[in-house]
């Protein structure tokens, strides 16, 4: 951690007080209100999640935030559930798995998406939207000498977006039971939704994606690699 303003300076809002080392980049955070700032740690400490980094004697007290109980109504999950369709629920947790969430039980997700089709056009369509988002995330990464030489470069071409890059950053790092959700999508693609439709036709994009896919190369891609091109040579038939 680096501080930019010295222990009693008055900092204004919206300017950069400290700066962190985090994943190989370094991040600014502004203050949220104008005020004196207080270290709360040396200079150089190492921080870790939850780490108060400074405190501020606000230069107008009444713009202190205060916290107060919630008093409102969550929605539960059932209700989420019950609101998208069962097949819309499917999709976007097979998707917020591919950006790198925690799921459960993905084969059943993905027998229940391809359920919920009404058309071989529409399963190929959510299958191509996961394959092709997997793809644009691990291109980047697959075949990479020195993965920190990526991520720099990651973070450079995309300084304005900097939460991309972390959250893609993070995703990578859960590259195995993505890799696998990926699998257990082309299995579906050879067998449910050719047992579900009747003479279905890989479209194009999907083709496309998966000679991307099938062009990964490096530690952690051998067998999605390897399934992509099995998918490929089957419908060529």
């Amino acid at each position: 951690v680096r501080y930019l303003h010295s222990e009693g300076d008055t900092v204004e809002q919206g300017e950069p007080y400290v700066e962190v080392e985090a994943m190989k980049m370094i991040m600014s955070f502004p203050a949220g209100e104008t005020g004196k700032i207080k270290h709360e740690m040396s200079p150089g400490s190492v921080i870790g999640a939850g780490d108060l980094l400074a405190s501020l004697e606000l230069k107008d007290p009444s713009k202190v935030k205060k916290i107060l109980p919630f008093e409102g109504q969550l929605d539960s999950i059932d209700q989420l559930q019950d609101e998208a369709g069962k097949d819309d629920r499917a999709f976007t947790l097979l998707d917020n798995a591919i950006n790198g969430f925690t799921t459960e039980n993905a084969d059943k997700l993905i027998a229940e998406m391809i359920e919920g089709a009404t058309s071989a056009g529409e399963a190929f369509e959510k299958v191509e939207a996961l394959v092709s988002l997997f793809v644009s995330m691990e291109e980047r990464f697959a075949g990479a000498v020195d993965l920190d030489d990526v991520i720099l470069k990651f973070a450079r071409d995309n300084k304005d977006q900097l939460q991309t890059v972390i959250d893609t950053i993070v995703a990578h790092r859960n590259l195995k039971p993505r890799a696998q959700i990926i699998t257990s999508l082309l299995r579906a693609v050879n067998n449910n939704i050719r047992a579900r439709f009747e003479d279905p036709v890989l479209p194009e994009n999907l083709l496309g994606s998966l000679r991307k896919l099938a062009q990964l190369q490096g530690k952690g891609y051998g067998q999605v690699a390897l399934d992509a091109q099995d998918t490929l040579a089957q419908w060529a038939l």
